[in-house]
Formats: structure tokens, C-alpha cells, sequence
């Protein structure tokens, strides 16, 4: 609540602020505010298009639970497919109260047409029987989910890697990446622990921002400055896109491959 005020604060006396956690669109409304992480609405419409343009998937299901956060980003990755040609098969609620539903519902397609599910749910409960009626039903499309789904208790990897599910990861930081610059061992050479990922997160936006302030100063809008420039890879994160927007516009998508997590979608620092 309080981070309105400084917003209008800092945009009336010209300060930049980099708002490195939060993924509220809202938040970024004026000049002198960016956020390091994707909006909601940024992650639904860049998923709803890598499933069109990279999993060759026209054709979805999309499902989303109560939360207003979750349902937005369904209502966005429709938005995504819709906008690159797609074409949205089942927008539905799903939750404790018709899940035992879930079969007839995904009956009412021929699963031959079906490209993807979107699962815009964090209940693990959702997540098992989506697969089980998946598996049930033979259908081999790739399931699209939340980053929640990382975060259950008993989560099955294996399955995850059958099933093809892709997880939108915001804050996904690639540990091989990670190990191999040499801020990872500066930073346990002096704190004797290894960073986590937001220790590298911040590492990359003090080089990012660090070096508009050098270009440009203290008093220009950064933000102005990032939509203009092309998409740029980060040290260690996966890269700052800030075209046309105040938030992140590149939304890394993760997948098990032989039980490791592996980012698999790429950013095109050139176009």
C-alpha cells in the first residue's frame, strides 16, 4: 500500500525505482517505476504465444482456478494464443467443486485436436487428476502450468516429464549458469555460504541498471530508456526485455529433462 505513495513520489521528483519482487502490472503505471519480474498479464500472453510458436500448439484447453491472480494469467494466455492464430477449445473454471468432472468436460473435444491444457491452478489435488485423466484418456499434449506446481509436497518429476509439463518460472535462475560465473565465487569466497538465486538476481540488476545510471544519469526515466533498447541477456539470469513495457517481457519456461529443470525457451536479445 505504501509503495503507491513512493511511486508518485519518485515520478514527481524524477528517482527511478526498480521493483525487483513484485509481478502487479499496476505498479509500474508511471515513468520512473520498473518491475525486474513479468506482470501476470505478461506471463499469460508470452506463454499463450510460445505455445503457439514453439510447441507447434494452435489448438488449448485453458482451466484456472479462483484466484484472481491465476485466472489472470488464463485469461491472458488465451489472449496469447488468440493473438498468433490459435484457437481456444474450453475456458473453464476448475476446482474442488467440479473436478470430478474434469474427464467429461475434456470429453466433449477430440483429443486429437487438442495442442495443450493450460492449468492455471495451484492445487495439487487439480494437478493429479489432470494427469490422471490425461493418462486415462491417452491424450499426449503438453500440459501448461504455474510455478506452484514446483512447490508441491509430493511431486512427481517423472511424471511431470511424461506428461510434458512446462512450468511458467518467473524466477527461474539456471544453477549450471549460475556455477559457472565467477560471482559465484567471489560470493562464497567472502560470505563462505554459495548465493541463492536472488543474490544473483541482484548481481544483474546492479550491472543492468548500474550501467543506464552511468549512460544517462540520475534524472532520466530508465524505464523510457529500456523500451527503446533491444532485449539484452543478463550475466546470470536469463535477460531483461523491456520493449514497449515497464515490465519484464521475456518469461522464462522450464520442463524436467532427465530430472534436471531446464529452461526451454530462449531469449532473442536480436530482434
Amino acid at each position: 500500500k505504501q509503495f503507491a505513495k513512493v511511486a508518485e513520489y519518485a515520478a514527481k521528483n524524477k528517482i527511478n525505482i526498480v521493483n525487483p519482487i513484485s509481478n502487479r502490472a499496476t505498479l509500474a503505471k508511471n515513468d520512473f517505476v520498473m518491475m525486474y519480474e513479468p506482470s501476470y498479464e505478461t506471463q499469460g500472453q508470452r506463454s499463450g504465444e510460445f505455445a503457439v510458436k514453439e510447441l507447434s500448439s494452435k489448438k488449448a484447453l485453458v482451466f484456472y482456478d479462483r484466484s484472481r491472480r491465476n485466472k489472470t494469467i488464463a485469461e491472458n494466455h488465451k489472449k496469447g494464443i488468440e493473438a498468433n492464430g490459435g484457437q481456444v477449445l474450453t475456458y473453464q473454471q476448475l476446482g474442488t467443486s467440479n473436478i470430478s468432472q474434469l474427464k467429461d468436460i475434456i470429453q466433449k473435444n477430440d483429443p486429437s485436436q487438442i495442442g495443450h491444457i493450460f492449468v492455471g491452478s495451484s492445487s495439487q489435488l487439480v494437478a493429479t487428476k489432470m494427469m490422471s485423466v490425461m493418462s486415462e484418456l491417452g491424450i499426449k499434449a503438453p500440459v501448461i502450468a504455474l510455478d506452484s506446481w514446483l512447490k508441491f509436497q509430493k511431486m512427481d518429476t517423472l511424471k511431470y516429464e511424461r506428461q510434458q509439463v512446462h512450468i511458467i518460472d518467473p524466477e527461474f535462475v539456471s544453477k549450471t549458469e549460475m556455477k559457472n560465473n565467477n560471482f559465484y565465487q567471489s560470493y562464497k569466497d567472502v560470505s563462505k555460504v554459495a548465493p541463492n538465486e536472488y543474490a544473483c538476481v541482484g548481481y544483474d540488476l546492479i550491472h543492468y541498471y548500474g550501467a543506464l545510471l552511468k549512460q544517462h544519469g540520475v534524472r532520466t526515466s530508465f524505464k523510457k530508456i529500456a523500451q527503446n533498447k533491444p532485449a539484452q541477456k543478463g550475466r546470470i539470469v536469463n535477460g531483461f526485455d523491456f520493449r514497449g513495457a515497464g515490465d519484464n517481457q521475456f518469461v522464462p519456461i522450464v520442463k524436467f529433462k532427465k530430472g534436471v529443470l531446464r529452461q526451454v525457451n530462449s531469449l532473442k536479445a536480436n530482434e
